[in-house]
């Protein structure tokens, strides 16, 4: 889920899920998550987190990462599937629907049946049959349907002959039951439960109860749907159906403490909290739930629950639980990518006098409310001294915790926002205790960043260098570094020759885009033995191009061939890119050569270079590959260099012909330029058609340009 190097068609940097490589950044990131606790974090990744130090070292896996060149970003996804081995279901995202009980329903009807030794051999297998070849069409089925649309037609009870027995009757009124509970036909299954409460079979009893409240529940949620088919904000919703569900499971729970459904009837009835949208009583519920060591899947479910249950809605600062309170804090403390705050999904921006009064909550556990306390002066109030005072150096530790690391990586940050000279050599202190997964990978970012502040790039790729990440020395590499670093790594021994590649690439790339034509004919010599995949430009990307097989990722080639390719465009009388850069290395003005890099952007797909325009989330957030350039030269724009040539009285007619039909489709398809530039009006792209249709028809480039954009 972290960023990896792909080719993209487009040259229009990356898709949304292209996590942010930043450490201070406040906007929600599901696919950047860090191994320290982070208002941009996944609210399951902060819970797990802290839970991590209650089940103690080496509890929390290393989150796996499908496509990922960088772990040390991560997604939830990757958590889930390192702990319990599978990614989320639709269960997990939309709750659970009525009909995934079926299956296991006919395995209880079945073996209850079974044991009644009342009900005659041939009714039971008629029960037994009847039960089997019932089916709900459980893959389609919703929970609930919308107001003004139906349910799908509800399936026949299966009608059972010859029922004489008072047990088999039981057991067969049940049957009818259940078929009309699973066809959603809830008043009649509420009504036909309830009138097994005193039947004789024990096991019809308890699960008559059991159903009566879900048959309620089932109910409740479709009286919470709104008119586009989802669950209604909590302030809308008619608390009395899921009141009516929650006192049927208390009831069941009541009669049956240890029953055979009281694990789902536990979950079922939080449901109906969160159905009245009661935070307060939900949070309450999860504490000894939280508390308790449980195993990977039921920690993992759990905290999926808590999520969709407190967070999503933005009930979560109802939480009285340390754990919860800390994740409901850290969510307030979020902005969205315009910096500000986004009250309606978070909460008000949690204030100093906010904290100050949850302080009797953390009472016994003083270390996560001073987190807390550094993290708002920090993010929020914007007081790093502040955040040296709350947070002291505790940087020589033989293993951290999360909360640990995450207060010390907090002192780091404040470190760096006021410059302290020492503040490089506190990061590295830190790799030492750094042994929970994915710490070391938040440290190499640390570094990396501070690199990247001070311009000391080189340290990044000196020898011995503790930033080993392939996508943040990549990122580096593409964004901001100058030619000189980039040769030394298109040439450089003990790195990856998928490193020495890509500083090719981008070394050779931005010669042609910035102007530095003899530098690239000779740099153009260590193309010899390289790959020749062609492509566009490089960008990061969070899936990239490669395959993955057996959890390792390949990415796809780095497409050095489009710099040895013969021609952009022979149609254009265009050479090999080499000999148009040499010809513009001994005459920059040279009309042709010009035309021909503009051929060679064109079709390479070089517009708008994205390594000259880092992603607009990543420039607000200071993340790593933003800094300032340090290769010198201009942003390239084919617009620019058709304006300069159409405005040149000396330029041959066909070249001029050329710059007008390239300078026209420029704005195709939509009417703005995508050869970057100083936008023109329509009026201009009018007359440029006009121009090239009346003083140079007989040029091929006038026959084929029909329109203007």
């Amino acid at each position: 889920m972290a960023a990896a190097w792909s080719i993209t068609a487009t040259g229009s940097g990356c898709c949304d899920t292209s996590p942010t490589f930043s450490l201070t950044k406040l906007a929600y990131d599901p696919y950047g998550n860090l191994a320290l606790l982070s208002p941009a974090n996944d609210t399951r990744v902060n819970l797990m987190l802290l839970l991590a130090d209650r089940r103690g070292a080496g509890w929390l896996k290393q989150p796996k990462a499908e496509g990922a060149a960088s772990p040390a970003l991560f997604a939830w996804d990757g958590i889930k599937q390192a702990m319990i081995g599978h990614g989320p279901t639709d269960a997990d995202l939309t709750g659970p629907s009525r009909c995934n009980t079926n299956d296991s329903g006919i395995d209880a009807f079945t073996a209850a049946l079974s044991a009644n030794s009342a009900v005659p051999a041939g009714e039971k297998t008629a029960l037994i049959s009847a039960r089997r070849a019932f089916d709900p069409g459980c893959d389609d089925a919703p929970v609930s349907a919308p107001p003004g649309t139906t349910m799908p037609a509800p399936t026949s009870p299966p009608t059972v002959a010859g029922l004489t027995s008072p047990a088999g009757k039981a057991f067969g009124a049940y049957l009818t039951a259940a078929v009309q509970f699973y066809n959603g036909q809830f008043p009649a299954a509420s009504a036909g439960f309830a009138a097994l409460g005193q039947a004789p079979d024990p096991w019809l009893r308890e699960t008559a109860s059991y159903m009566t409240a879900r048959t309620a529940l089932n109910a409740a949620t479709l009286s919470a749907i709104d008119e586009y088919g989802n669950l209604d904000l909590p302030a809308k919703r008619k608390p009395g159906p899921a009141q009516t569900a929650a006192q049927a499971f208390s009831a069941y729970l009541s009669a049956y403490p240890a029953g055979r459904y009281a694990a789902s009837a536990q979950g079922l009835l939080r449901r109906t909290w969160w159905l009245q949208g009661d935070a307060a009583q939900l949070s309450g519920a999860y504490t000894p739930l939280l508390a308790s060591p449980g195993s990977n899947e039921v920690t993992v479910q759990l905290v999926q629950e808590i999520d969709r249950k407190l967070f999503e809605d933005g009930s979560g600062p109802a939480a009285k639980d340390p754990l919860l309170l800390a994740v409901a804090d850290l969510q307030r403390m979020r902005r969205d990518n315009t910096g500000e705050a986004s009250e309606t999904v978070y909460g008000p921006p949690l204030s100093t006098a906010d904290l100050a009064a949850q302080k009797p909550l953390f009472a016994d556990n003083p270390a996560l409310f001073d987190y807390l306390r550094g993290a708002q002066a920090m993010f929020v109030a914007k007081a790093p001294r502040d955040v040296l005072t709350i947070i002291p150096d505790m940087s020589h530790q033989a293993r951290f915790g999360y909360l640990d690391f995450s207060r010390q990586m907090l002192r780091g940050l404040a470190l760096e926002a006021l410059d302290d000279r020492n503040v490089r050599q506190f990061w590295a202190d830190l790799f030492a205790g750094a042994k929970e997964p994915e710490q070391a990978g938040a440290l190499e970012l640390a570094l990396a960043l501070h690199d990247q502040r001070t311009g000391q790039l080189g340290q990044i790729f000196a020898s011995g260098s503790r930033v080993q990440d392939a996508a943040m020395r990549e990122l580096v590499l593409a964004y901001i570094a100058g030619p000189e670093l980039l040769r030394q790594q298109a040439t450089a021994s003990g790195v990856t020759l998928r490193e020495r590649d890509i500083a090719l690439h981008v070394l050779l790339g931005k010669e042609l885009l910035h102007g530095f034509y003899a530098d690239f004919g000779r740099d153009a010599a260590l193309l010899a033995g390289r790959g020749h995949a062609m492509g566009g430009p490089i960008v990061p990307a969070e899936d990239g191009t490669g395959t993955y097989e057996e959890d390792k990722y390949t990415p796809a080639p780095v497409p050095l061939g489009i710099f040895g390719a013969a021609s952009a465009n022979p149609a254009a009388g265009c050479p090999a890119i080499a000999q148009v850069a040499a010809e513009l290395a001994r005459a920059p003005l040279a009309v042709r050569a010009r035309l021909c890099l503009a051929e060679w952007v064109r079709s390479n797909d070089f517009d708008l270079y994205p390594l000259d325009r880092p992603r607009e989330e990543a420039v607000k957030a200071g993340a790593l590959g933003t800094g300032p350039s340090q290769f010198p030269g201009n942003i390239y724009s084919r617009l620019e260099v058709y304006k300069a040539i159409i405005a040149d009285p000396a330029a041959a007619p066909d070249d001029k012909a050329l710059a007008l039909s390239r300078a026209v489709r420029c704005f195709a398809p939509a009417g703005n330029t995508q050869c970057g530039g100083i936008d023109v009006p329509l009026a201009q792209r009018r007359a440029w058609f006009n121009r090239l249709r009346r003083d140079y028809p007989a040029t091929r480039w006038a026959r084929e340009l029909k329109y203007y954009w």
